[in-house]
C-alpha cells in the first residue's frame, strides 16, 4: 500500500493559511505525509484559469502522489476526477487552518 498523503488547499503558503473553499481555484496547496511529518507547499498554477480547473488540478494530485483531499467544497467535474483518481475526499465545514487540519491527523496517528 502506499504511504498516505493529504492536500490541503489553502489561501496564503504556510500553516496558518486557512482553508480554501474553493478546491481548484486555491492559490496554494499544501501537501502532508503524516508517516514522515513533513509538509510541502506548491502554487496552484491553475488558478486563474478559464474553466476546467478541477479536473486539471486532480491530473497534478495524481502527479504528486495524493491520497486524501482534505477541502471545503468540490465540484462535480472534480469530484468525478477525484473518484476515478481513487483520492479519497473529506469535505470540512467552518473556518479551519491547514494547521488545524494536520493537527487532526497528527493526533489519529497517535491513537
Amino acid at each position: 500500500m502506499s504511504e498516505k498523503k493529504i492536500c490541503i488547499p489553502a489561501n496564503s503558503s504556510d500553516e496558518n493559511a486557512m482553508l480554501d473553499g474553493r478546491f481548484g481555484r486555491a492559490p496554494f496547496f499544501c501537501l502532508y505525509t503524516p508517516g514522515d511529518n513533513t509538509t510541502r507547499w506548491i502554487p496552484n498554477s491553475l488558478a486563474a484559469e478559464a474553466s476546467g480547473v478541477g479536473p486539471k488540478v486532480v491530473q497534478i494530485l495524481v502527479k504528486e502522489g495524493i491520497t486524501e483531499l482534505v477541502a471545503g467544497a468540490v465540484g462535480g467535474n472534480a469530484g468525478a476526477a477525484l473518484q476515478a483518481a481513487g483520492i479519497t475526499v473529506h469535505i470540512q465545514s467552518g473556518a479551519l487552518s491547514v494547521q488545524d487540519i494536520i493537527n487532526t491527523y497528527r493526533t489519529e496517528s497517535t491513537k
